[in-house]
C-alpha cells in the first residue's frame, strides 16, 4: 500500500462539503475545522435556529394543493446562499475597481453567502401569513426578528468563520454579523453604518431579482409539479457588475430578466395565488390571530426568542390537534374545529363567486382613487337588496410583480446600455415595459351556498358585462 504524503491534495474535501441539490445539483459549504478554529458554515447550518426552520414549510397554504409542496424554508435557504455566493464571485473584480477598500474576495463571498443563507431565519408558522397576522400589529416583521437572531443568536459563530468555499479569508479578517443583518434588510439596520462595499451588493439579496427570488420561483415550480418556464439565473449573473451608483444590468441581460418575471408571474397566478389557497387563507384569516394568541399569549417573539423557537408548522398542527380534546364550547375546542375542517380538506366555507382579468389600472371611479375596502362597499351596494349582506372578500393580484414588490432605491438594479454608455436608474422598469399588458387579476369570495350562491354569481357576472 503506498501513501499520498501530501495533505494539501486533498485539502479541499477536509474543508468542504456537498448536499445535494434539485436545482442546482450540488451546493458546496464549509466545514468545522477544529485544528484551525474555523467553525465553518456547517456550524450555523446545524444550529437549532436553521434547524428550525426545517419544520417550516416554504409555502404557506399551497402544500394543501400541491402535494409535492412539503419543501422547508431550510432548502430555500440552502439555495439562496449558493446563488449569493455565484454572484459575490462575478461582481467582486468591478467591486474591487470601484472600491479598492472591499475586503477579500472570499470573505465578501461569505458575508453575502451568509445573508442568503439567513435571510428567512426569523420567519414563523405560515410565513408571510405570520407576518401578516400577528406581527404586523407589533410593528414587526420576520425581518426585524432575524436580524435579532444573527446578531444576538449567532453572532459568535458568524465570526468564528475564517473561510469561504473558496478558500480562507486574508489575514486579520472575521466576518461582521452586523453585515449578515445589515444585508437582509432594505431599511438597513439601525445604527449601523454600512461600509461602502456593502451598499452596493445590497441588491443581490433585496433586489427584484434577487437571490432569494431567483431561487424560489424555480425550487416552488419543481417542488409544485408546476411546469413554467426557466430562470436563467446564470446568464442574469453574468451581465451584472458594479458601478459607483449601484449594480448595473448589462443590456444584454434583459431578456433574462424578463424571462424570470413572465415565471413568477405564472407562480403567483397559479400556486401563490390559486383560488383554492385563497380560500384557505380567507378562512385562516378567521382564526389565525386567536389562535396564536392561545399558543404564544400575545407575546411579541422580538422578547422571547426562546419561546419563539418552538414555534413552527410542526408545533402549530400538533397543538391544534390536541385541543379538540379541550373542554367543549372552549375557545381551544372552537379553534380546534375550525383547524380539523381545514386540516382534512372539508368543504370551505369561502366560495370564489367571481374572477376576471382586467387590463392594468388603478381602481377609481371619476377622478377618485378607491381602497379595497371601498371598492367592494360599491359593489355590495349595486347587489339586489336580498344579496347585499352576504359576506364578502375581494382579492385584486398585478400579474406583473406581487403588489407589496415596490422598487427601493437602496436595492434597485442600474440598467447600462452599451450603445451610448449610459446608466438608467431602475431596469426592471425597462423589463416590464416590454412585456404584455400588464393586468389584474380579481377575484371575489363569499361565505354562501344553496341557491343563493347561484344567483350572486350571476348578478357579480351581469356587473362585469
Amino acid at each position: 500500500m503506498q501513501r499520498l504524503n501530501n495533505k494539501k491534495l486533498t485539502q479541499e474535501y477536509r474543508e468542504v462539503n456537498l448536499v445535494s441539490d434539485p436545482i442546482y445539483g450540488y451546493i458546496r459549504y464549509t466545514k468545522r475545522n477544529a485544528k484551525n478554529g474555523d467553525l465553518g458554515e456547517q456550524s450555523i447550518i446545524d444550529h437549532p435556529w436553521m434547524q428550525r426552520t426545517r419544520r417550516i414549510r416554504q409555502l404557506q397554504c399551497a402544500w394543501w394543493i400541491f402535494p409535492g409542496a412539503e419543501h422547508s424554508r431550510l432548502t430555500h435557504l440552502l439555495g439562496s446562499m449558493h446563488l449569493a455566493g455565484e454572484w459575490s464571485k462575478h461582481l467582486y473584480k468591478t467591486l474591487k475597481e470601484v472600491c479598492p477598500e472591499a475586503p477579500s474576495s472570499n470573505l465578501v463571498e461569505e458575508t453575502l453567502r451568509m445573508a442568503g443563507l439567513l435571510h428567512d431565519v426569523g420567519h414563523g408558522p405560515f410565513g408571510h401569513f405570520f407576518d401578516e397576522q400577528y406581527l404586523r400589529p407589533m410593528g414587526v416583521d420576520h425581518e426585524m426578528i432575524s436580524q435579532k437572531i444573527i446578531l444576538e443568536e449567532l453572532g459568535e459563530l458568524l465570526q468564528g468563520i475564517k473561510s469561504s468555499p473558496s478558500g480562507l479569508f486574508e489575514k486579520g479578517e472575521k466576518l461582521d454579523p452586523r453585515w449578515v443583518a445589515y444585508s437582509i434588510s432594505v431599511d438597513g439596520l439601525d445604527g449601523f453604518n454600512a461600509p461602502k462595499w456593502l451598499e452596493l451588493l445590497r441588491p443581490v439579496i433585496n433586489g427584484r431579482f434577487a437571490a432569494d427570488n431567483m431561487d424560489y420561483v424555480p425550487r416552488d415550480a419543481y417542488a409544485c409539479g408546476v411546469k413554467t418556464v426557466n430562470v436563467d439565473a446564470e446568464r442574469i449573473i453574468h451581465y451584472t457588475f458594479v458601478t459607483p451608483k449601484g449594480i448595473a444590468l448589462h443590456k444584454r441581460g434583459l431578456e433574462a430578466v424578463a424571462l424570470f418575471l413572465t415565471a413568477r408571474i405564472y407562480m403567483y397566478s397559479n400556486i401563490y395565488k390559486h383560488r383554492m389557497a385563497q380560500r384557505i387563507d380567507l378562512h385562516l384569516k378567521e382564526i389565525f390571530l386567536d389562535t396564536f394568541n392561545e399558543i404564544l399569549g400575545g407575546i411579541n417573539p422580538m422578547d422571547d426568542l426562546e419561546r419563539f423557537m418552538e414555534t413552527t408548522d410542526w408545533s402549530l398542527m400538533e397543538e391544534t390537534y390536541r385541543w379538540q380534546r379541550a373542554k367543549a364550547g372552549s375557545k381551544r375546542a372552537l379553534l380546534a374545529r375550525e383547524w380539523a375542517n381545514i386540516n382534512g380538506r372539508e368543504e370551505q366555507k369561502w366560495k370564489m363567486v367571481f374572477e376576471n382579468t382586467f387590463g392594468y389600472q388603478p381602481l377609481t371611479v371619476g377622478n377618485h382613487q378607491l381602497d379595497f375596502e371601498t371598492f367592494l362597499s360599491s359593489i355590495q351596494k349595486r347587489l339586489p337588496e336580498k344579496l347585499q349582506n352576504i359576506k364578502l372578500e375581494l382579492d385584486l393580484t398585478s400579474l406583473v410583480s406581487r403588489p407589496q414588490d415596490k422598487p427601493h432605491p437602496a436595492s434597485t438594479f442600474l440598467l447600462y446600455d452599451p450603445l451610448d454608455d449610459s446608466l438608467v436608474d431602475d431596469a426592471v422598469k425597462e423589463v416590464v415595459s416590454r412585456l404584455q399588458l400588464q393586468t389584474t387579476l380579481m377575484r371575489i369570495y363569499a361565505v354562501v351556498d344553496g341557491p343563493e350562491e347561484e344567483e350572486l354569481r350571476q348578478e357579480l357576472s351581469k356587473l362585469w358585462k
